[in-house]
């Protein structure tokens, strides 16, 4: 499916956010798209909490479980998530949830390709 009208089992998509000079460098990551049922339970989660667990550790693990890779030196989990520029985490987030587009990647200027292949290869 590349019509970017449903979400299928096993597709991934890559995304970049550019960089804001003063805020955060660029990132460019592959990911799962969230369903709307996904999102719900996010935030359900997030409104219903009361072990202590913060907003911020709900959505980094959110994240964590769909952001397959990234280009960060370090690998994608919800500690290292944790750690982003608040506004790139907001932005990852975003991203996942349909919410934004992807920038155009650094190098060529172009959208990152809807769907990727290789995808379908590994399921």
């Amino acid at each position: 499916m590349t019509d970017l009208l449903f979400i299928d089992d096993g597709y991934t998509h890559e995304a970049c956010l550019a960089a804001v000079p003063g805020l955060h460098a660029a990132l460019v990551f592959t990911y799962r798209p969230m369903t709307h049922e996904a999102r719900d339970q996010v935030a359900q989660a997030v409104a219903r909490q009361t072990s202590g667990t913060t907003a911020t550790e709900l959505l980094a693990h959110a994240i964590a479980a769909h952001v397959t890779t990234w280009n960060a030196s370090c690998e994608v989990s919800a500690d290292e998530i944790q750690k982003l520029v608040p506004g790139l985490f907001d932005k990852v987030y975003a991203i996942l949830a349909g919410a934004r587009p992807s920038d155009p990647l650094p190098d060529t200027g172009q959208v990152p390709e809807a769907y990727q292949a290789e995808a379908d290869l590994k399921n």
